[in-house]
């Protein structure tokens, strides 16, 4: 069988443009058709990576349309390796793979770990303190037994890692009996919304600062599309509390000698 030789890079790290840095090269020799499990098990053997391939991450970094953030497409299923070895034929150093390490956490499918308060000193500490507040909680691991059946998430919520942000989601999904799907995955940010074309749930989140950490920026619920929906036919409680004074004010100017206890200065 014809075998292709591709250029692999490793051992780097990602950062905000989809740039791979500080990476180490190899060379390997590929069977021109393979399935998506043997090509990720043949580069775990040659890259000598001692981990398993659930976390092993393949990307093709594109040379075309190039622009301020590096275009990438991810290898994840048998399609993606059969357009790769057609995309590199004759052209290997066009399209380098990356065969990136990711964080993996021990039985998170079916046992995840403690949500962790933004108190705690050990946590706070990877944050500047300028960054600091009351209002969000930081998930290192989280234990399925242990959560509460009200647990959720909020925006500036943060998480140890990207695996992490996507099971705290799968389990609400769960729990709520709904699906949704990922518009976008990244190294820099990633996008979830409902599956149902008329759900309005939707979720984005970031790297914090370039870090290990992501935050959560926008977390819209179902409940939240209601409330703007009612907002706009009836108006906010608060500014309709606004126009009282007005209205006494009016009152007493159309029946001189109306009497109210409301102050309308």
């Amino acid at each position: 069988m014809i075998k292709l030789p591709i250029v692999v890079f490793h051992s780097g790290q990602w950062d905000d443009t989809n740039s791979y840095l500080n990476y180490k090269t190899i060379g390997v020799l590929v069977d021109e058709m393979m399935s998506f499990e043997n090509f990720v098990s043949l580069i775990l053997r040659e890259v000598r990576f001692d981990a398993s391939p659930s976390s092993i991450q393949l990307s093709i970094l594109l040379d075309y349309g190039i622009t301020d953030i590096q275009n990438v497409v991810q290898i994840q299923e048998d399609k993606d390796v059969t357009w790769f070895l057609s995309l590199v034929k004759g052209h290997i150093t066009r399209h380098p793979l990356v065969a990136h390490a990711i964080a993996h956490v021990s039985n998170m499918d079916l046992e995840w770990s403690s949500v962790v308060d933004s108190g705690m000193d050990n946590l706070c500490s990877l944050l500047p303190s300028s960054s600091i507040d009351d209002d969000f909680q930081i998930l290192t691991d989280i234990h399925v037994s242990s959560l509460s059946s009200t647990f959720d998430l909020k925006e500036k919520d943060m998480f140890a890692s990207k695996e992490l942000l996507s099971k705290s989601f799968y389990y609400i999904a769960i729990k709520n009996n709904f699906e949704f799907k990922t518009v976008r995955s990244n190294s820099k940010s990633m996008e979830f919304k409902c599956s149902q074309d008329n759900c309005p749930w939707y979720v984005r989140a970031s790297r914090y600062k370039g870090g290990e950490l992501w935050r959560l920026r926008n977390y819209y619920k179902a409940w939240r599309a209601k409330e703007l929906v009612m907002n706009s036919l009836n108006g906010e409680a608060k500014e309709s509390y606004a126009l009282i004074p007005n209205f006494f004010m009016k009152l007493k100017e159309i029946n001189p000698g109306s009497i109210s206890d409301k102050p309308y200065q």
